[in-house]
């Protein structure tokens, strides 16, 4: 059996490879204790049993459908993201509940984009804490498993690589606020939800979260970003208003999948 350094630099070619790639490469700080590796509230001494003490844990995709009866009917969120990274789609709509994982699911498929196939990547907020929240997220992601191995990557090549091979460097070239760079080529921008930023620059995904909150006119001019043969176009959101942004596009494009 490969050891876990060698399978954090293998993409998932199964639904349950994605799984536990997941689960056991990307950790997240834990939301319980808040990193602290005990419970939150003051004076506790008992370990959190969500991280088991140690103040992080994988990122757990549902595999289970909440509710599988009825048009309203969900899907969990490992399917969303498996549909995704297939590859096959080139837009999609994602329409979840407050709170239910929605922009989690977005940096775990771009960090995944951007490891493995080395996309380029603008990621708008319709509210600008919501770019801040994804970029949290790959933050915890990038930061690397516990043991301290992190992503690491050949230089000639451009492959991910276990820590401690020969020449390897730092996955992530460059880690601003605004723009994440990886030494593989790939890169991903984070911008607030404005008609000046819509209109561009044109990289291969455009990722825009909190659809419902944005303006019907930078939602359109923004899902007009991507280009090149991997164009994609993936949107997200909460379902807020009868008649905002996420009607609209339900209403003009019947035949975008959510």
């Amino acid at each position: 059996a490969l050891d876990d350094a060698v399978l954090r630099c293998v993409p998932p070619r199964t639904k349950d490879e994605l799984w536990w790639y997941c689960k056991e490469q990307l950790r997240v700080v834990c939301e319980v204790c808040k990193g602290a590796g005990g419970y939150w509230q003051e004076g506790a001494t008992v370990p959190c049993s969500k991280c088991d003490g140690r103040g992080s844990h994988g990122f757990h995709l549902g595999r289970v459908a909440v509710c599988t009866e009825g048009k309203d009917k969900h899907v969990a969120q490992l399917d969303v993201l498996w549909e995704l990274w297939q590859g096959q789609l080139r837009t999609m709509l994602v329409i979840a509940a407050r709170e239910g994982g929605k922009t989690r699911l977005l940096a775990v498929f771009e960090h995944l984009l951007a490891r493995f196939q080395r996309f380029t990547i603008s990621h708008m907020g319709a509210i600008e804490p919501q770019a801040t929240r994804a970029r949290r997220w790959l933050q915890h992601q990038t930061d690397g498993v516990p043991d301290g191995g992190g992503f690491w990557c050949d230089p000639g090549t451009k492959e991910p690589v276990p820590s401690g091979s020969p020449g390897a460097v730092p996955e992530l070239a460059r880690d601003a606020a605004e723009k994440v760079e990886w030494a593989n080529g790939a890169a991903i921008e984070y911008l607030p939800g404005t008609m000046s930023q819509a209109s561009g620059p044109h990289y291969e995904m455009s990722v825009l979260d909190e659809v419902d909150e944005a303006k019907p006119e930078v939602q359109q001019k923004f899902s007009q970003t991507p280009s090149g043969p991997r164009a994609k176009l993936v949107q997200a959101s909460t379902y807020s208003y009868a008649t905002g942004t996420v009607s609209k596009i339900l209403h003009d494009t019947p035949f975008i999948p959510v």
